[in-house]
């Protein structure tokens, strides 16, 4: 081979290389958004809680029994990180919001959207908090384990044996 043989083989391969990799760069995808979970508590079951990014419905649910909800917000055109999301509650504005962000959730206890409870009536009307345990009914029987002796040998536990009952002997007169 040539020199100008191997130099021209040098620049084909060469630009082959970078055709390759330009190629195979166009194809290479970002990871798809996720969407944001906002969650609550603290409305009447039933009530319908709404979400908003702007003037834009992105979600909408009812609370379940005990007042508790979740929405899962989907990134779009009108959602993306950093927007904004108000929440409405039975259609009249709760006054409060949460910030998108793809793939989070908003931290405990979520969005409390119902009126708050008043310190003071908390105070005066739950008894106070016990910390002691108190055990379930049980519905059987409970039978103490019945102590067996530690015997050893030589320092080492090993299975005791029970005397045996000694006999008596009557006498008769």
């Amino acid at each position: 081979m040539t020199l100008r043989t191997r130099f021209l083989v040098l620049m084909a391969v060469m630009v082959l290389g970078a055709v390759g990799a330009v190629g195979a760069a166009s194809r290479v995808s970002a990871q798809a958004a996720l969407p944001y979970l906002a969650y609550g508590m603290g409305v009447k079951g039933g009530q319908v809680v709404e979400a908003f990014a702007g003037d834009v419905s992105v979600g909408r649910v009812a609370a379940n029994a005990a007042g508790q909800w979740r929405i899962y917000i989907q990134p779009g055109a009108d959602v993306v990180n950093g927007t904004r999301i108000s929440f409405t509650l039975d259609g009249a504005p709760s006054g409060k919001t949460v910030v998108f962000e793809s793939g989070h959730f908003t931290p405990p206890p979520g969005v409390v959207l119902g009126a708050p409870i008043p310190v003071a009536s908390v105070r005066a009307s739950a008894p106070a908090p016990s910390l002691v345990a108190t055990p379930e009914p049980s519905t059987t029987p409970r039978v103490a384990p019945t102590p067996k002796p530690a015997c050893t040998k030589n320092g080492r536990p090993i299975a005791c044996a029970t005397p045996a009952p000694k006999p008596t002997v009557a006498t008769h007169r």
